[in-house]
């Protein structure tokens, strides 16, 4: 069900993008939006020529470059940063926030989280990850919190809680910090330390490898979120043996 979904996010999303008509040429930014389709630099470089806003409003407030992440374009993702795509715009839904924490919204993040048909996953999670890399080299607000069910998370939170340890050490080498907390007063390290959403496939060796980059980025393990637990005394409650251990060092 989550595929089925994810695939129509990304028909509704090409949908909006005709639509899009803030730059004073709409046709040629028409045309940025087919070439990101394509994952054409070339096709790019042509509808750019021909007058197209490289941070135009493309349907709902998504740039070309939330787009590009979005449908997990990363050939179009390298040139649109290339020619001066803004990655912090940010999109008028708050689940998708701007271009960094869009990589883990709609199909990126059906691949980067791995909870969608495995075929699918395997085909497109390297692209997803190499958008997210590309964006986030560029130093972009990595605490930008975007809407997930009733309680908001950065991009590395929403890494952390899927257990995705390639998704974490990207955003820490470039620069995200694991101190970072959302208003509940929790970061990525709570997340990581507690029981594992019920929708993620990842490996319990992969969640405890993402504690691990946490705590090596210096990750404190003595704050407290809203709830009063510090990450050992979640990682107790949550019975997770090994992050305990790790914890307890």
């Amino acid at each position: 069900m989550r595929f089925v979904a994810a695939a129509f996010c990304s028909l509704t999303l090409f949908a909006g993008m005709a639509r899009g008509q803030s730059a004073p040429n709409p046709a040629a930014n028409d045309q940025l939006a087919l070439a990101i389709a394509k994952d054409s630099a070339a096709a790019a470089q042509a509808a750019l020529d021909a007058g197209a806003d490289i941070n135009a409003n493309l349907g709902e407030g998504r740039t070309p470059l939330i787009t590009a992440v979005m449908m997990v374009k990363p050939e179009a993702v390298k040139f649109l940063l290339e020619h001066g795509a803004d990655p912090n715009r940010t999109a008028d839904d708050g689940a998708v926030g701007n271009a960094l924490s869009a990589a883990f919204f709609a199909m990126s993040g059906v691949a980067i989280t791995r909870r969608g048909d495995e075929d699918y996953v395997n085909e497109r999670r390297a692209k997803a990850l190499e958008s997210l890399r590309l964006v986030a080299a560029r130093k972009p607000d990595f605490d930008v919190l975007v809407s997930r069910g009733p309680t908001r998370l950065s991009p590395l939170m929403i890494a952390a809680d899927a257990g995705v340890a390639d998704a974490v050490k990207i955003l820490l080498d470039a620069g995200a910090s694991p101190n970072f907390v959302n208003g509940g007063r929790y970061s990525a390290l709570d997340y990581a330390v507690d029981r594992a959403p019920g929708w993620s496939p990842t490996p319990a060796a992969e969640r405890l490898e993402v504690v691990k980059l946490l705590l090596a980025a210096g990750a404190q393990t003595k704050k407290v979120g809203a709830d009063k637990l510090s990450p050992l005394e979640r990682a107790r409650k949550a019975a997770n043996t090994e992050a305990v251990a790790l914890l307890s060092k």
